[in-house]
């Protein structure tokens, strides 16, 4: 269970980062408005575009309101309205093809990317899903490539390239090669993929009191409790991921042995729920290099010694920000050993001293 739950809080982060992450552009309003900014956009969030002006101020669009984005990198985004069986849903797709006659869109959701074709203002998802069979005794998993079917039925006025779909994977790189191919030089905007989107990196101040209610997995009889503070990086201003590094004091106490520490700490955030005033993250506490002395005053002995310590110990958090460059947090430690929880705890505060406030 235990090992589950640390699979599972390591590999979880990579599940979700923004399409757009405080990438410099313009924002074509369905009102006709342009603006100039930095825009973010969390597909996991999908009617909110976060919009920044020059001057740090906030707005925020859904994507009824959004005709297209262009980032300064030459990336382009639209907004389109795509129906399912259950409804439809306005979304936010990054162009790689745009024509009168067949356009590719792509769009990321939970680390996959689907690819999505439009033709006389429908969208369609290209799908190749799993299918499973049963012969004999063995079941069997097979691809339905219902993608060829989806081209195969736009191109219908194209023989010559429905006979060919069948070498067609679901990649990029193919399935642009067969839309040129169908669009014959009919292209008003292609993605050309050679360009990287700048990100500002950003730091943050930020110090901690920590409650202890276990060491080494056992609880501690008397108590224990610790001071950090540190800077905390971020990849970029809206970024869901950073590291923290700390200084760190702590004090243990196991009957009448004492104990104090004094180190340096990394750990890793992620925040899986962000929104204006506050986030939810989770934290990976990676490890430390630390001074440790014991001292027994009954028994007369005294030890000491640096010690380079492996945690990897996770833990869950709560961060809300009063004002725009101050933040309050409070953090549930060790995971791992649910019988203690919630005795080891922290509450900390945040400064963010870059060059534009939080947002």
């Amino acid at each position: 269970m235990k090992f589950k739950l640390l699979f599972f809080l390591l590999c979880f982060p990579a599940a979700l980062y923004a399409q757009i992450q405080s990438q410099k552009g313009s924002i074509t309003l369905k009102s006709g408005d342009n603006l100039t900014g930095s825009i973010t956009y969390f597909y996991d969030q999908p009617n909110e575009i976060r919009f920044y002006n020059d001057q740090g101020a906030r707005e925020v669009f859904t994507a009824d309101q959004i005709s297209e984005i262009k980032l300064d990198n030459g990336e382009k985004f639209v907004a389109k309205r795509y129906k399912t069986n259950s409804g439809s849903a306005s979304l936010v797709f990054k162009v790689l093809i745009e024509s009168s006659k067949i356009s590719l869109y792509v769009r990321e959701d939970n680390t996959t990317e689907y690819y999505y074709v439009s033709k006389d203002d429908v969208l369609y998802r290209l799908e190749n899903n799993n299918v499973y069979e049963t012969q004999g005794n063995k079941k069997y998993m097979r691809k339905d490539h219902k993608y060829i079917g989806t081209l195969s039925a736009m191109m219908y006025d194209r023989l010559d390239i429905v006979q060919q779909l069948e070498k067609t994977s679901l990649r990029e790189n193919s399935l642009t090669k067969v839309i040129q191919e169908y669009n014959q030089g009919e292209v008003g905007y292609e993605w050309q993929g050679d360009k990287k989107a700048a990100k500002e990196p950003n730091w943050v101040f930020f110090t901690q009191y920590s409650q202890y209610g276990l060491s080494k997995s056992s609880p501690i009889e008397a108590h224990g409790y610790g001071n950090m503070a540190g800077l905390q990086y971020y990849f970029s201003k809206h970024s869901r991921h950073s590291f923290k590094a700390s200084m760190d004091y702590s004090f243990f106490r196991f009957g009448e042995e004492k104990a104090n520490t004094f180190g340096l700490g990394l750990r890793y955030e992620m925040a899986f729920k962000k929104a204006e005033k506050f986030s939810a993250y989770m934290l990976v506490h990676l490890m430390d290099i630390a001074y440790v002395s014991f001292n027994h005053p009954e028994e007369g002995y005294n030890e000491n010694g640096v010690l380079p310590l492996l945690r990897f110990s996770p833990g869950i958090g709560l961060e809300s920000k009063p004002l725009p460059r101050v933040a309050v947090y409070a953090e549930i430690n060790n995971l791992l050993i649910i019988e203690q929880l919630p005795r080891s705890f922290s509450l900390g505060l945040k400064y963010d001293f870059g060059k534009t406030s939080w947002k």
